[in-house]
């Protein structure tokens, strides 16, 4: 390592029996001999890092840095190569399941290589696993204001979400859209799901329309449909809402919330025939629905058919005595 000292040799000795021990003691009391001996410090972080004490010897190597340019390759070649052997075990730990295992050599990875986005992104996904959201969103920061990426912007959207922090949701979604690489488009279709779902809980019901009908003319979920259906229905959009109901409602066996919002929308509208026959579907397939029961009765009325309003009135008469009983 080009030391030649006496210091370095007595060191030298030590570390080929691997007593590191006695070599920190060693070095710890020539730094406090002379604290600006540049070599004693670059000796106590080589020591340090080969003991796994990697806090230690990332303060001793970056003293001696600050000493003397002297031993800057040696620091750089020490902390590269333990660095991405930290790299290489946290994948392995994180591979076979070893969540703080590999949280640790991932930790100890960024702690010697801290301008490598990768080993903070790593670290991020294995505290996301680990639970630990707070961790992880510090790990993605790190790594992102090292290399903005569309896939940390995406894990930081994700965990602002999950905390209810969904302007910075916005934020960052909207920061993964304006990015050009293939991995912003392969993650475009979550990113813009996300998006909707965080504009419509900020109220900006505007742009939360338009990021619903992008998701749904990717990802046409069922969810997703249902979802921005009853959040037009909510704002009065009823028209809009009909059209993603009816989609929803051509279903063999459709959710009963949808069929009662449909209904609901097609009374808004004026459309009673349409609404009659939706909340009959619904009575028939949910015969014990109290609900789908009145609706049906205030159809009937406005269609001047009291008749048949009286008839279901009697029926749900018969359902609510025997659910007193």
């Amino acid at each position: 390592m080009g030391c030649e000292s006496d210091l370095a040799r007595r060191v030298g000795k030590y570390e080929q029996t691997r007593d590191y021990e006695s070599a920190a003691q060693l070095l710890q009391r020539a730094t406090q001999r002379n604290s600006q001996d540049a070599e004693a410090h670059f000796l106590l972080g080589r020591v340090q890092v080969r003991r796994g004490a990697y806090e230690d010897a990332v303060a001793a190597l970056e003293t001696s840095r600050e000493l003397s340019p002297r031993f800057e390759e040696q620091i750089e070649f020490l902390r590269e190569k333990h660095g991405r052997e930290e790299f290489q075990e946290g994948k392995e730990a994180d591979q076979s399941g070893s969540h703080q295992a590999a949280i640790q050599h991932y930790r100890n990875a960024t702690l010697l290589l801290p301008d490598d986005a990768a080993a903070h992104r790593a670290l991020g996904h294995t505290l996301v696993q680990a639970d630990q959201a707070a961790e992880a969103e510090k790990a993605y920061q790190e790594a992102l204001d090292l290399e903005p990426d569309a896939e940390t912007l995406n894990n930081l959207a994700a965990l602002a979400f999950r905390r209810g922090a969904y302007a910075e949701t916005v934020r960052y979604s909207q920061r993964a859209l304006g990015l050009d690489p293939e991995t912003a488009r392969q993650s475009r279709p979550e990113v813009v799901e996300r998006l909707a779902y965080a504009h419509l809980r900020l109220d900006q019901f505007s742009a939360a329309k338009e990021r619903f009908r992008e998701a749904l003319s990717t990802t046409p979920s069922e969810e997703l449909r249902r979802d921005f259906a009853f959040a037009l229905h909510q704002r009065g959009e009823y028209e809009e809402a009909r059209s993603q109901l009816e989609t929803l409602a051509a279903a063999q066996t459709p959710d009963r919330s949808v069929l009662h919002v449909l209904g609901d929308t097609y009374l808004a509208l004026g459309k009673h025939h349409a609404a009659t026959e939706t909340y009959r579907r619904l009575y028939q397939q949910h015969p014990e629905d109290e609900d789908a029961l009145q609706s049906l009765i205030i159809a009937y009325h406005n269609l001047d058919q009291d008749e048949e309003a009286q008839k279901y009135t009697d029926q749900l008469k018969e359902l609510t005595d025997d659910d007193n009983r």
